[in-house]
């Protein structure tokens, strides 16, 4: 009985979280219904490196956390594949930084809003990690796609936009592979189901 109880707490914990995360999507929205997120139509090589470098980073934290804490094994498949790729693009970004004598800062109010998000994930267990996980990358790499898609066509400096176009293809991969993972009502929200 005390088993059946927790779950139930969990369960509801669980909609109350899905329910407050579609909460704040709507509010980011703008009139015409894009989400503010994914507008990057005054995006500058400055801004690109700041997220790319966040989100990069975030992906491999998040990665090495499912490798550990993940249930199902094509979930930590699908993180291993995160690690590796997110290790190596973060990596040759660094390396045009470096060449170009540019440190990257990420601002504090980012930096915490980051660590809460991976906190709240890791703090998850099986099924309910890879849900959580799964719908993090649903996310993550529809942004990432629209970013690295702004940056290759309208870049001003010629090594970040030729990073950009190097990496769309995989990031647009990993956006497919989360897809298929969400795929079948598993792990994917219903607007996700459709969206596809």
């Amino acid at each position: 009985m005390q088993k059946l109880t927790r779950w139930a707490l969990v369960g509801v914990v669980g909609m109350l979280l899905v329910t407050s995360v579609l909460a704040v999507q709507r509010q980011r929205q703008t009139k015409d219904g894009r989400d503010n997120d994914f507008n990057f139509q005054n995006l500058t090589d400055d801004k690109f490196v700041q997220l790319a470098t966040e989100s990069g980073q975030k992906e491999v934290n998040l990665g090495n956390i499912a490798l550990e804490r993940a249930e199902n094994p094509q979930v930590k498949k699908f993180a291993q594949r995160m690690v590796d790729d997110h290790t190596k693009a973060n990596k040759e970004l660094l390396d045009i930084l470096n060449r170009k004598n540019v440190a990257v800062t990420a601002p504090a109010d980012k930096q915490k809003q980051h660590e809460k998000i991976v906190e709240k994930i890791a703090e998850m267990r099986g099924a309910q990690f890879d849900r959580a996980y799964v719908r993090h990358l649903l996310q993550d790499h529809r942004k990432a796609v629209a970013l690295f898609t702004a940056e290759a066509k309208n870049g001003q400096d010629p090594a970040l936009k030729e990073f950009a176009e190097k990496t769309l293809p995989t990031l647009t991969e990993h956006l497919q592979m989360a897809q298929q993972l969400a795929g079948g009502g598993r792990y994917g929200s219903r607007q996700e189901r459709q969206d596809r």
